[in-house]
């Protein structure tokens, strides 16, 4: 995979972002789960590896939406999650 630019479109001030970063590393933390609702509210979610974290938190974590109920067709699924710690 090649270099993508940040498009720096996190949503959490930096202290925020550097608290959670701290957390995961004092836990041991090996993976996160991004958390969300389809339209419907059902409770979906994916795991991340911990050397994504960081740049889930700067520029979100792509997706293939097109199995959420509610969200995009194949053709149009690519999906962006920005956490919010």
């Amino acid at each position: 995979m090649g270099y993508v630019e940040s498009r720096n479109r996190a949503t959490s001030d930096p202290e925020t972002r550097r608290e959670v970063l701290a957390e995961i590393e004092s836990r041991g933390i090996e993976d996160v789960l991004l958390w969300f609702t389809d339209l419907e509210g059902h409770l979906k979610s994916f795991a991340i590896t911990l050397s994504e974290v960081e740049g889930a938190l700067d520029d979100g974590m792509g997706f293939d939406g097109s199995s959420i109920t509610g969200f995009n067709a194949i053709e149009e699924s690519d999906m962006v999650a920005i956490p919010d710690p």
